[in-house]
């Protein structure tokens, strides 16, 4: 057989080309919709009780966990119509409707929203009490109930559906006005982005005295930053005093077979008043001053079971802080009422 020609080694290898793929366009993304933020639920006082509870349940679900523990807290600061005789018989004081060790101050969402369910329903509809599963109290089946509580009568602890449902409409206007910040930041434009983040960085003296700058300079927008001001925040003052308030009862000894109110004890606990009685009075006087008489009785109402909480001492020259506190909150809370029946 003959011998296939050889190849020249220099020439190249044949190959075949591919054809250039030619790539399809992508489709043009649809811009979204810019969503509106959801209208406030409105808890009507004389609506049904089962109507009322589903409308709470129903806002909790959309709420932010900042609301969530937003509405913890006035759930904390709810206190019962009737009080209650001290050990000394002297004195009442004022009962919280939800002990604090019940209501759900940690977890994930998803489980203090449950609990909050049991709590709204077992309020709002039944008028009862919660309690925890684990402490067998009744052998009857629980009705609203969760992995921790379940509804339970407890007579010496009266609750009433109106607190709560107040409660629920303070915070969804808190949140409401939340979600309207959150959606006008995003679309602000990108000078008033960058400046937003340098006014982070600036203290409370400085940005207020360069707002007064601009407006002396420009007489003509004082009355749309008067239009647009929104109302003071009295939620970090106001969880500042229960905090110094706590800590006076800390200081206070464990006396086993003496009196927790003698002199001993309130000398211990003399620092820690004056401090609370300090952080009180200062916001007080601050939101006096500035004549926002609805922010400056929401602040008082909710403060004056603070200073309530203050220890009433054996000795009664040593009660002058709390009176004195007492008394300045009543006058604060007759004077912005009259202000705004006026």
């Amino acid at each position: 057989m003959p011998s296939p020609a050889l190849r020249d080694i220099s020439d190249p290898l044949p190959c075949k080309r591919r054809a250039p793929q030619v790539k399809a366009p992508k489709p043009l993304k649809k811009p979204k919709p810019s969503a509106s933020p959801p209208s406030t639920l409105v808890v009507e006082e004389h609506a049904a009780p089962e109507l009322q509870a589903a409308t709470i349940v129903e806002g909790m679900q959309r709420w932010s966990m900042a609301g969530v523990k937003s509405f913890v807290r006035h759930l904390k600061g709810i206190n019962t119509a009737e009080g209650s005789k001290t050990a000394d018989g002297r004195s009442f004081t004022q009962r919280e409707m939800f002990r604090g060790h019940l209501l759900p101050l940690s977890g994930s969402k998803t489980s203090t929203l449950e609990d909050l369910e049991v709590i709204v329903k077992s309020a709002v509809i039944l008028e009862q009490n919660v309690s925890h599963m684990r402490i067998i109290e009744s052998e009857d089946t629980p009705q609203f109930c969760s992995a921790r509580l379940r509804n339970y009568v407890q007579e010496y602890h009266p609750v009433s559906r109106s607190p709560v449902v107040a409660a629920f409409n303070a915070v969804e206007v808190e949140e409401q006005a939340s979600r309207e910040k959150k959606s006008a930041a995003k679309s602000r434009n990108p000078g008033a982005k960058r400046l937003e983040q340098q006014f982070q960085s600036l203290e409370k003296v400085q940005l207020s005295q360069l707002l007064v700058d601009i407006l002396d300079r420009h007489p003509e927008l004082v009355s749309e930053v008067e239009e647009r001001l929104p109302a003071a925040d009295v939620e970090p003052v106001l969880a500042n005093c229960q905090k110094l308030v706590n800590a006076i009862h800390r200081a206070m000894p464990n006396t086993r077979w003496g009196s927790s109110r003698d002199a001993f004890c309130q000398r211990r606990c003399g620092g820690h008043v004056t401090t609370a009685k300090a952080a009180i009075m200062k916001g007080l006087q601050i939101y006096k001053s500035c004549k926002q008489w609805d922010v400056a009785l929401k602040f008082a109402e909710r403060a004056l079971p603070m200073a309530k909480e203050i220890p009433v001492w054996d000795d009664a020259s040593k009660n002058g802080p709390r009176e004195a506190v007492i008394k300045a909150l009543d006058a604060l809370i007759a004077e912005a009422q009259k202000k705004i029946e006026a």
